[in-house]
């Protein structure tokens, strides 16, 4: 994915002979790969937005000339925050009208489509390139796909190669990935409707905040500190053989830590009721821990 990427803005880059991306501060390409798009590319980010997706009116106020713009849906570090269809479609309104190219990174594109209530194509047909992931919601191995023009695929096929993306077989790949599509694209609806209801059993815990998820996907925020959270957590695992969050970071609120939930088949397994009870324990053995 992390390479499909790269393929893509740089050959969006290239075509436009722009060498900028907007991009949003909190997403995958500007935090999770070690500014590679900058280090690796004669490409400038330009960085839109805050710990909210950005829009049309953050893509006008940029300072210098766009070569690409970039959505990543849903924003994972802003707690899994997807945009509204209307924004969504302005921005793709706003990047014709300049004949600027929009790539999606849909790592979670399965995933967002129940919100939209929309087919896949149609949420896709908004942009000029789109990548998907195959082992996140589809839980494949790993791999990915990455769709748009023929003549554009042309042109970043190479930058693959010269990523050393070639590996010699893709077969289990591709085997899970089926799997994936076959088992979990048909129940992203399922899990999406779960995350709701989930997620509303734990925010109703005392000192727990958060919002209404639009994917299987949500963050929370739990009272206490994260690394005291994070050893009760693997403590209470080992007690009880459940797993109940990821990525343990501090809040921007002092006091609070933030965690992710992502709903899939083995989710389904565990009552909201159970799972809330599970969060209130965490809560209760690292605030002990605290004293």
């Amino acid at each position: 994915g992390v390479i499909a990427q790269q393929a893509a803005l740089r050959t969006w880059t290239d075509t436009t002979r722009t060498p900028t991306v907007a991009l949003h501060r909190l997403s995958h390409l500007d935090l999770d790969e070690s500014n590679a798009i900058e280090r690796l590319h004669p490409i400038a980010a330009i960085r839109l937005g805050t710990t909210q997706p950005f829009t049309t009116e953050d893509l006008d106020d940029a300072t210098e000339p766009i070569g690409a713009v970039t959505v990543e849906l849903p924003l994972r570090r802003a707690g899994f925050a997807l945009l509204d269809w209307d924004e969504l479609t302005a921005i793709s309104a706003w990047c014709r009208q300049r004949s600027i190219p929009l790539h999606l990174d849909g790592a979670r594109l399965w995933e967002s489509a129940p919100f939209y209530g929309r087919p896949l194509a149609e949420i896709a047909a908004l942009a000029d390139s789109v990548y998907v992931s195959f082992y996140k919601g589809l839980d494949g191995m790993a791999g990915c796909a990455l769709a748009g023009p023929e003549d554009f695929l042309a042109r970043a096929t190479p930058w693959l190669s010269r990523h050393g993306a070639n590996i010699h077989t893709v077969f289990p790949y591709a085997l899970a990935a089926a799997h994936g599509l076959d088992v979990h694209l048909p129940r992203m609806p399922e899990y999406a409707a779960r995350a709701r209801t989930l997620s509303a059993a734990i925010r109703r815990l005392p000192g727990v905040h958060g919002r209404e998820p639009r994917t299987n996907s949500f963050a929370v925020h739990l009272p206490g500190d994260a690394t005291r959270l994070e050893v009760a957590h693997r403590a209470l695992a080992r007690r009880t053989r459940t797993w109940l969050f990821n990525g343990f970071t501090a809040s921007a609120v002092p006091g609070l830590t933030t965690v992710e939930v992502q709903v899939g088949a083995a989710t389904q397994h565990i009552p909201d009721g159970e799972a809330a009870a599970l969060t209130a324990q965490l809560v209760a053995d690292a605030g002990a821990a605290a004293e």
